[in-house]
């Protein structure tokens, strides 16, 4: 089992790699500022990478899955994986750390020394919720940003020549 959620996903290209650069291109705005109030796919977009998100207004979800990848050298594939950012990754495994080097350390000394009680297993209730509860955020992110997912799956079939959306269904490998 992963510690973080991800998924892979390989589209055969049926367009010319610089048409469907092209097409990415348009359809990503590069900035967050650009479209304040609207629903929209913020990336960008370059000879040797893309990377796309779905950025909504009034709601935030640093956790939902982004996309990065790029066209295969060969020009055949647009090859990528749908990934939590890094940023809360990092944020994550800090207070994941922080949790299991403070607070189980300091739970077993408590333990030790008034040995076990009701507010010896409060302790390790709290220490084992705050593990749970922030081991447990990507995972709720990226089940709430599954719609940004299919969106930003469904422009790369788009851009890649795919007319027709089923395929785009079958051809994610989840990793989770």
């Amino acid at each position: 089992m992963k510690i973080f959620p991800s998924a892979t996903i390989a589209i055969p290209l049926r367009r010319p790699p610089a048409l469907v650069r092209s097409t990415l291109e348009e359809a990503v705005v590069s900035s967050i500022w650009v479209q304040l109030f609207k629903d929209r796919l913020v990336g960008s977009v370059t000879e040797d990478e893309i990377r796309i998100r779905r950025v909504r207004p009034w709601r935030r979800n640093d956790f939902a899955p982004q996309f990065v990848g790029a066209i295969s050298p060969d020009g055949s594939r647009l090859e990528g994986r749908f990934a939590v950012p890094m940023f809360p990754l990092v944020f994550i495994s800090l207070w994941v750390g922080f949790v299991l080097l403070i607070g189980v350390p300091g739970d077993l000394a408590v333990l030790a020394h008034d040995g076990l009680n009701w507010r010896t297993l409060g302790l390790l209730g709290i220490t084992l919720g705050m593990a749970t509860v922030g081991g447990s955020f990507p995972w709720l992110g990226w089940w709430f940003g599954r719609s940004d997912r299919e969106q930003i799956e469904a422009l790369l079939w788009r851009a890649a020549g795919e007319t027709d959306g089923a395929p785009a269904l079958r051809s994610l490998k989840s990793t989770v």
